[in-house]
């Protein structure tokens, strides 16, 4: 039994150089930095559905309820406040459109210790920047909030997509080896108490490998832990602490098929605490940044 889990490991490590070697193909270059002193926490990141070049993001848990709008480099437009609601660990943020309007959803879903008994997601109409023409700060009712639990028990997680075309909402686990893969009905009407289902497993994401663990022997463990996913018609991206894994996502491929497929595996330069992931809908580039003071935010694209 010994030998056969070493082969596997091998053959796994092989495929991981494998995928490497195709993702040189990508480029990264650095469009701006987070210049808000308010913004050192954050956590998820999405582009407006229409508001031309601009990011939506949000901070870490023990923040304000908000939701702040930044040019494509980094300098921050206003904050919207949502009315209602805590962050007790917002951890993702996505957009999606539900009869042609644009929505940004806010995945209430970190827990460290995996011991609260129900998560939310927080849905809210995006707003044109013109709300921020008299002040830069501004407030919105949650259109909808869906509270769910886990069908096996509470999870942390921090990585939610949303997939238009099948009406899913997506979860991804951050702490369990490897991580699972969870869906919910995007319904934007029930008050019910929804379960996550339990999808599949993601082998195609790695342990740390021992090079991770010698150049940070602390931080080194956690280091391929996901933080992050996004999804569109032809593509899904999960982040870790280290490296941008890109599956290929055709139309018909539910999230499930794509992440059991070889993904191409970007290694970036290194960040404070990678946790914001998202794919332009303008030219199909990735998008990520961190926590901490004047975090970069960088463009992996094809050139």
């Amino acid at each position: 039994m010994r030998r056969l889990i070493m082969r596997l490991r091998l053959v796994w490590f092989i495929v991981f150089l494998a995928g490497f070697a195709r993702a040189s193909d990508f480029l990264v270059k650095q469009p701006g930095e987070i210049k808000s002193k308010q913004l050192k926490e954050i956590s998820g990141m999405a582009f407006s559905g229409q508001n031309g070049s601009c990011l939506w993001v949000i901070n870490d848990s023990g923040s304000k309820p908000e939701v702040h709008a930044l040019t494509w480099q980094g300098k921050r437009i206003g904050s919207l406040f949502v009315n209602g609601v805590k962050n007790r660990d917002w951890e993702d943020l996505a957009l999606f459109e539900l009869d042609e309007y644009p929505f940004l959803a806010i995945g209430e879903i970190g827990d460290n210790r995996s011991v609260y008994p129900f998560y939310q997601i927080i849905f809210i109409a995006e707003p044109h920047l013109s709300v921020f023409d008299n002040s830069e700060k501004s407030a919105v009712t949650p259109y909808h909030i869906l509270t769910f639990m886990y069908e096996d028990g509470p999870r942390d997680c921090e990585s939610m997509a949303v997939d238009e075309k099948n009406q899913t909402i997506y979860l991804l686990s951050k702490r369990t080896i490897p991580p699972v893969l969870y869906q919910l009905p995007l319904d934007l009407t029930t008050d019910s108490l929804i379960v996550a289902r339990r999808v599949t497993t993601v082998t195609t994401i790695p342990k740390p490998t021992l090079e991770d663990l010698g150049e940070d022997p602390k931080q080194g463990r956690y280091c391929a832990q996901p933080t992050s996913m996004d999804i569109n018609q032809n593509q899904l991206v999960v982040l870790t602490y280290k490296r941008v894994f890109i599956y290929e996502k055709e139309n018909s491929r539910n999230c499930g098929e794509a992440l059991n497929q070889l993904p191409l595996v970007f290694q970036f330069p290194h960040l404070k605490q990678a946790e914001s992931v998202c794919i332009s809908p303008v030219d199909g580039s990735i998008w990520i940044t961190s926590e901490g003071k004047k975090a970069p935010i960088l463009q992996i694209y094809k050139p």
